[in-house]
């Protein structure tokens, strides 16, 4: 790999975190988690499944200890399972295959990840499909597999700017 390909992907890289901060600061707009969860603990059956799953899911964006992350995002994609709620399983694949990016588990991150591009390609929501394939990407690059990452970043991108 030459040296500009490899200045190439650090300037990728350094777009994509600053997208990805941006992105965050706004969806993350800092609901009050105990209330989200006094909420979810109470009250279930008066909340129709759809509900449910939002709300879980809403806990899980404004959750920041990844095991917590994991437990909510993963009864996220068991009940949207069960539910064959395709939207809030591509929600929650992608973050589980965050999770284990972020823990260096990066076979199971692909997999998850897979499924959440794959869901998202399915009912074609092209920025589910652009984020979740410079994700792909990412699980590449920490993994040192240049030409993979490479090929995400820049499918992703490519599939970003067409969204945008």
């Amino acid at each position: 790999m030459g040296v500009n390909n490899i200045l190439k992907m650090l300037e990728l890289r350094s777009i994509l975190v600053n997208f990805f901060l941006v992105l965050f600061s706004v969806c993350g707009y800092g609901q009050n988690i105990d209330s989200l969860k006094n909420e979810f603990h109470s009250h279930k059956s008066n909340r129709t499944d759809e509900e449910q799953l939002e709300l879980i899911y809403q806990i899980t964006r404004s959750l920041e200890e990844p095991d917590s992350i994991s437990k909510y995002a993963s009864m996220l994609y068991d009940l949207s399972s069960k539910q064959n709620d395709e939207d809030h399983l591509q929600k929650a694949s992608h973050m589980l295959g965050t999770m284990h990016r972020v823990r260096g588990d990066y076979d199971k991150a692909l997999k998850y990840y897979f499924k959440s591009l794959s869901l998202a390609t399915s009912f074609n929501d092209p920025l589910a499909e652009a984020i979740t394939t410079i994700e792909i990407g990412n699980v590449y690059s920490q993994n040192e597999n240049a030409e993979n990452a490479d090929h995400y970043y820049s499918k992703g991108i490519k599939n970003l700017k067409a969204y945008v």
